[in-house]
C-alpha cells in the first residue's frame, strides 16, 4: 500500500476538514481506481490537524485486486497532487472567511528570499538540544537576520497571494521565521517602521490592514492597463453569425445577456456566478463564434484539474497559470494579438498574477475574459485583483444556476 499525509488547515473545523479530505481524496485518488482508507489526526498542542491516507497500488476488478499499476508512481501525478491539494484547500479556507492561502511550492519557487525552515513541532526539555532542533533555531536566526536587514522579503512574502495583512499576519510571519522573543520584537519593530509599509485603513471586521508599497503599484498599474483594455477593439465579430449561435444554444437570458457581453467588442470582459449557472456552456458558444472568426481562444487557470474541466466542458484548450507564466518568463508560447485568454477562477488570482497576464495582453494587444465566483472575491483578497477591476471595467452577473432544474434543487 502507499502512505501519504499532509496537513490540514486549523482554521477550519473538524467537520469542514472531514469533509474538504474526504473532496480531496475521492476526486484525486478514489477517480483514478484507488481504494483509500483515511485517518484524521486532530492534532495537539503544537501539531497541525493532518490526514493519513492509505492507498491501494494494485488495480481492482470483478474479480478482485488485478496487477499493480505503474501508472500511479509518476513523479508528475504527485506533483499534481500536490498542487491540488493547496487549490482545495485555499477554495475551502475562502469559503469559510478565511484571507490566507496555503502554497505548496518552496520559498525558492516562490521567490521568497529565505532558507527553508523544516515544521519544528512541540519539543519537551529532553528535545531541546537535539540536532534537529539546533539546526532549525540557527535556519530561524539567519532568516530573522536577513528580514531585519531588507524589511521587504517579509512585506513580499505576506502579499504573494494577499494584497494586503494585518499586523496579527505580520506577527506570525515573523514569529515563524525568527528564534526567540528577543529576534522578534527587533524584525517585527524593523518591519513595521519600515517605509516599504502602508497602512490602508480598516476591514469590513474593523481590523487594521496594510500593504506593501510595490503592491500598490503593482494593483494601481494592474487596473489601469484593464482600462486601457476595455477602450481598445481588435477583437470584433460578426454580428449575424453571433446571433446565430445563440440561437443553437438556446440561452436563458441571463446566459444570452453574459454571451453578448463576452463576445463584445471591448478587449476585456467580465463574467461573475456560482457553479451550476451555465458558464462553461456559455463559454463553449463564445469560443466557437471566436474561432468561427480566426482567433486562437486559449484557457487558464488556477489548478491542473480545473484546467481539464474548462478544456472539457467548453472545448477551449487550456492551461494552468503557473504553466503560462513559466512559458511567458522564458520566452516561449508568448501571446499574440490574435489571442483571446480566457482566466477561469480569477478570484483565486492574486494580483502579481493577474497582473502579469492583463500585462502580457496590453503589450501584444490581445483580449482578456475573467470568470470568477463572486464567493471567492471577499475571502483571498479584500479588495483583491479581480474586484479592483470588476469596480472600474463592469461585468455581468450569472445568478441563476441552470444545473439544477426543480425550484427546489435550487433552493437546496
Amino acid at each position: 500500500a502507499r502512505d501519504i499525509s499532509f496537513s490540514l488547515p486549523s482554521e477550519l473545523s473538524d467537520e469542514e476538514n472531514i469533509a474538504l479530505a474526504r473532496e480531496f481524496i475521492a476526486t484525486n485518488f478514489v477517480a483514478l481506481g484507488m481504494v483509500a482508507d483515511m485517518c484524521i489526526h486532530r492534532g495537539s498542542g503544537d501539531e497541525q490537524p493532518h490526514v493519513h491516507l492509505m492507498l491501494t497500488t494494485r488495480t481492482v476488478d470483478e474479480d478482485g485486486f488485478g496487477q499493480k499499476n505503474t501508472e500511479w508512481n509518476r513523479r508528475s501525478l504527485y506533483i499534481g497532487w500536490r498542487e491540488e491539494w493547496a487549490n482545495e484547500a485555499n477554495r475551502n479556507l475562502a469559503k469559510a472567511d478565511f484571507d490566507i492561502r496555503i502554497d505548496h511550492r518552496s520559498n525558492k519557487d516562490r521567490g521568497i528570499d529565505l532558507e527553508p525552515q523544516n515544521k519544528k513541532g512541540s519539543v519537551n526539555a529532553q528535545e531541546r538540544f537535539t540536532k534537529k532542533v539546533l539546526e532549525h533555531e540557527d535556519i530561524a536566526r539567519r532568516n530573522g537576520d536577513a528580514i531585519y536587514a531588507n524589511p521587504g522579503i517579509a512585506l513580499d512574502a505576506l502579499t504573494k497571494y494577499t494584497s494586503t495583512f494585518t499586523l496579527v499576519d505580520l506577527a506570525k510571519f515573523i514569529n515563524t521565521h525568527t528564534v526567540d522573543l528577543e529576534q522578534f520584537g527587533m524584525v517585527y519593530e524593523q518591519v513595521k517602521s519600515s517605509k516599504l509599509m502602508v497602512k490602508l485603513g480598516e476591514d469590513e471586521k474593523g481590523r487594521e490592514r496594510y500593504t506593501s508599497k510595490e503592491m500598490l503599484e503593482i494593483e494601481y498599474r494592474m487596473v489601469r492597463q484593464a482600462e486601457g483594455l476595455e477602450r481598445k477593439s481588435f477583437h470584433t465579430v460578426d454580428l449575424e453569425m453571433r446571433e446565430s449561435i445563440s440561437k443553437k444554444y438556446g440561452f436563458s437570458e441571463n446566459q444570452e445577456e453574459a454571451f453578448y457581453h463576452t463576445t463584445g467588442d471591448r478587449d476585456i470582459s467580465c463574467i461573475v456566478g456560482y457553479a451550476g449557472t451555465g458558464k462553461s456552456y456559455m463559454l463553449c458558444a463564445a469560443r466557437e463564434v471566436w474561432e468561427r472568426e480566426g482567433y486562437n481562444v486559449v484557457g487558464m487557470t488556477l489548478s491542473g484539474i480545473a484546467a481539464e474541466g474548462l478544456e472539457s466542458a467548453s472545448g477551449i484548450k487550456s492551461y494552468t497559470v503557473a504553466n503560462r507564466l513559466t512559458n511567458w518568463d522564458n520566452d516561449r508560447e508568448r501571446v499574440k494579438k490574435n489571442d483571446i485568454i480566457v482566466v477561469d477562477e480569477a478570484g483565486m488570482l492574486g494580483s502579481r498574477a493577474l497582473g502579469r497576464i492583463i500585462d502580457e495582453a496590453v503589450l501584444h494587444n490581445a483580449k482578456v475574459v475573467l470568470v470568477g465566483d463572486p464567493r471567492q472575491l471577499q475571502a483571498i483578497e479584500a479588495g483583491g485583483a479581480f474586484r479592483g477591476i470588476l469596480e472600474r471595467v463592469g461585468h455581468v452577473h450569472l445568478s441563476e444556476i441552470r444545473r439544477q432544474k426543480e425550484n427546489w434543487q435550487k433552493e437546496a
